[in-house]
């Protein structure tokens, strides 16, 4: 360990600063200063780094107006077999409104998305997410213009 010594003054609590006996008090504040500043920069670093993580592990969904290749990329991103409370999560991140429905083919989370193709026209998405035993087993896509 390095060799210290007191400051001869205390500062107004009364305590007394300990510095490094090798450096004199201003280039010591500058390197406490750097560390600091260093160490800010880390922590930002890691927290944008955290949210960037969690950003990525919900991307929206491409829509399409092909049914089939929209099925395709939703079925990338919400897997048969995953938790449907994850796969809701998926939809509602892309944009999708969702309610939990049933019919008699089973348990079903309705999803439903719109998006502008003019002034006086929008393109809808109605997706069934089927699940079963709380997992999806299923997805039907189903796509058309509709006027405002």
């Amino acid at each position: 360990m390095a060799a210290c010594r007191v400051d001869a003054r205390p500062d107004q609590s009364g305590r007394y600063d300990v510095v490094p006996a090798t450096t004199n008090l201003g280039s010591w504040l500058r390197t406490l200063r750097e560390r600091l500043s260093r160490s800010a920069v880390y922590v930002l670093l890691l927290s944008l780094g955290c949210a960037t993580s969690k950003n990525e592990q919900t991307k929206p969904i491409r829509l399409t107006s092909n049914e089939s290749e929209t099925r395709e990329r939703i079925l990338a991103e919400i897997a048969v077999g995953m938790p449907i409370h994850a796969a809701e999560e998926a939809m509602t991140a892309s944009g999708f409104s969702c309610t939990a429905k049933d019919d008699e083919d089973g348990e079903y989370l309705y999803c439903d998305a719109q998006q502008s193709e003019s002034t006086f026209i929008k393109r809808r998405w109605q997706v069934k997410v089927r699940h079963r035993d709380g997992r999806v087993s299923d997805v039907e896509v189903r796509t058309g213009l509709i006027g405002m």
